[in-house]
């Protein structure tokens, strides 16, 4: 499996999770195999042998709250958001009107919007995959038409977030986990980063860079899965300067 198929199938995974209560121990669902580890493009950026300032991850306490977002939205909120068309502008720009618009990575760098995913009863996901044909680089965004305002319900959606990564890793075979936690104290700014790591059964070291941002509208996660440190922080500055309605 390519590492973007791989990546799609592991975010949609862990967002199913999030939402309907991977906090409270509901189970992710295993994917049969890590991901590739050879690319042309591995020669032309540093590779990660190692994940620094990184410690031991380890599952966080759950929130009883999980389910990580406010109130319902209006069925024509629902439908609003279900059925704006995306812009795809020569693939190096997406645009939702009224939701989000995200550039991509200079250098070939394309996105394309996938299928449309339920992450819980009622509620959709819109899925949007970037990255470059022939490398193991991929950006993979998930919009949620619905706010997350309340710093509860944000710890909720990270430690499930988190929590759900560290799962997914170990289904895959991933070893060694490493990883810097998100904050899930006290108030919850509207941006988050944190990274979690693993050693594939090859020996080789894969960092994913997950990330949430929240909107007054909407909730915003990517995850980024690069093997150079320079592309995945170029990928991941996308994503956190995004303009957010």
């Amino acid at each position: 499996m390519k590492i973007f198929d791989q990546a799609l199938v592991f975010v949609v995974c862990l967002t199913a999770a999030v939402m309907i209560g991977c906090g409270s121990g509901t189970p992710v669902p295993a994917v049969e195999n890590p991901p590739e580890n050879e690319s042309p493009s591995d020669a032309e950026q540093p590779s990660d042998s190692a994940a620094p300032d990184q410690t031991p991850a380890e599952e966080v306490t759950p929130s009883e709250d999980t389910t990580a977002q406010d109130d319902e939205a209006s069925a024509a909120a629902k439908d609003a958001f279900e059925n704006a068309e995306a812009e795809l502008i020569d693939g190096q720009k997406v645009t939702v009107p009224g939701i989000f618009t995200i550039d991509a990575v200079p250098g070939g760098y394309l996105w394309t919007e996938m299928e449309m995913q339920e992450v819980a009863p009622g509620q959709m996901a819109r899925m949007f995959l970037c990255n470059k044909e022939g490398t193991k680089d991929a950006m993979i965004l998930i919009v949620i038409g619905k706010p997350c305002k309340e710093s509860g319900k944000r710890i909720a959606l990270l430690k499930g977030q988190y929590n759900g990564a560290i799962t997914q890793l170990n289904a895959m075979g991933f070893s060694d986990l490493q990883g810097t936690k998100p904050p899930i104290e006290g108030e919850i700014p509207d941006l988050v980063e944190f990274e979690v790591s693993g050693v594939t059964p090859d020996g080789s070291r894969t960092i994913f860079k997950h990330g949430a941002r929240f909107s007054p509208n909407f909730t915003f996660q990517a995850t980024v899965i690069s093997p150079g440190q320079e592309v995945r922080k170029a990928m991941f500055d996308t994503f956190t300067t995004m303009e957010m309605k």
